[in-house]
């Protein structure tokens, strides 16, 4: 199992663009915005929709935290794992923070493979009895 390392040039993963602060609560500093990957099976239109909804939400409400949630996102309907694993691939060689998604449960043990393997997290709705 491997993806193509991809040179990003110096940047921190995840953290590109707008002005630097720090979070008051936090003491973390905070800047532009945080790529998440999500990849998302054809027939999973309504979680698709929340997702969007929730980003959406979160960046208009994002100004005075000066962060915005960026989301690449890919829709499959296959579950070959050689074109999962490639989709996998890209999205890993983007800058993100975390995978978010939700799939077949025949696409989900290939995710789930590859997110444990270079500990990325991933968040879904829901988890299959049989993993």
């Amino acid at each position: 199992m491997a993806c193509v390392d991809v040179d990003m040039k110096g940047t921190q993963p995840g953290v590109t663009g707008g002005n630097r602060h720090i979070d008051k609560k936090s003491n973390i500093v905070v800047t532009g915005h945080w790529d998440l990957g999500a990849i998302f099976d054809r027939d999973s239109r309504d979680i698709q929709g929340a997702f969007l909804h929730a980003i959406k939400q979160y960046n208009q409400n994002s100004t005075s935290r000066g962060l915005e949630l960026h989301a690449f996102v890919d829709i499959i309907s296959t579950a070959d794992a050689f074109k999962i694993s490639r989709l996998i691939c890209r999205q890993f060689s983007r800058p993100v923070w975390a995978m978010v998604g939700s799939v077949q449960p025949d696409s989900f043990d290939t995710l789930h493979s590859y997110a444990n393997t270079f500990q990325m997290p991933f968040v879904t709705p829901w988890f299959p009895e049989n993993v």
